[in-house]
């Protein structure tokens, strides 16, 4: 290219003839908008946590932490980073007698969010944790979803765990896999059916462990008119200022 940019200078050429070139061969500016689960795909995947699990598999022990970790992933959407750092302190059983929940330190802007879990939430991590005490890899680990070696599983491991799951589902409906598959795809349709439903954006926004609603924006096309321009003004504001920069309240999920 400068090449050609000095032989202009020079008088010898009359101009670039690849000036246009590198505006052409540029690759398509990535689309930011979240991608999320089809209704069909999303439904199908809460109907393969709610299936018992073969007793007889030879990694029965992985696949019942798996699913206690799916659950929570789908019920909460939290991020890939918080759902892999999560303690065994982070998970609040009163043994039937409250609402067992789930304390999640923010990443950013929030500190401390307790997020109600369901019940079937709660018997998933309660049968995970029977089986992590038996076993000389998990039992000594404070990680809630430890890995093989009873550390934390990596990004990658999250993500293939996570990416054969929706594979699976979206093979067992008949329809094509999206383009990203992984937690964040579960966070984003996690999300927008709460907005969908009517959930204040607020709550959505405490909820995630955003700062503000400008964290959903991401997301916008894929809601109604009416969800989708109450985001477009909460987010017109000209402060920046968080929803609410203290201790999360509990929160249903």
């Amino acid at each position: 290219m400068r090449v050609y940019d000095h032989a202009v200078d020079k008088g010898v050429i009359p101009e670039n003839p690849i000036s246009t070139v590198s505006d052409k061969d540029k690759p398509p500016i990535e689309n930011p908008l979240g991608a999320i689960l089809s209704p069909r795909v999303w439904d199908r995947c809460i109907q393969m946590l709610d299936e018992p699990i073969d007793p007889e598999i030879a990694q029965r022990e992985i696949a019942v932490r798996n699913r206690a970790l799916l659950r929570v992933l789908f019920e909460l959407g939290l991020t890939p980073a918080e759902l892999r750092g999560l303690l065994e302190q982070a998970f609040v059983d009163k043994a039937g007698q409250q609402d067992a929940s789930i304390k999640v330190d923010g990443e950013s802007y929030t500190r401390v969010r307790e997020l109600l879990i369901s019940e079937h939430t709660r018997l998933g991590i309660v049968e995970w944790l029977r089986v992590k005490a038996t076993s000389p890899a998990h039992a000594a680990s404070e990680i809630l979803f430890s890995g093989k070696t009873g550390k934390v599983l990596t990004d990658e491991q999250l993500l293939n765990l996570v990416r054969a799951f929706l594979l699976k589902a979206c093979a067992s409906v008949g329809e094509a896999p999206p383009l990203r598959l992984g937690p964040q795809i579960v966070r984003n349709t996690l999300l927008v059916r709460l907005l969908r439903e009517g959930v204040h954006q607020d709550e959505v926004v405490l909820r995630a462990g955003l700062k503000n609603a400008k964290g959903l924006l991401h997301l916008r096309e894929h809601l109604p008119e009416g969800p989708r321009l109450k985001l477009a003004g909460a987010t017109k504001r000209k402060d920046d200022e968080p929803v609410e920069p203290e201790v999360r309240p509990l929160l249903r999920a």
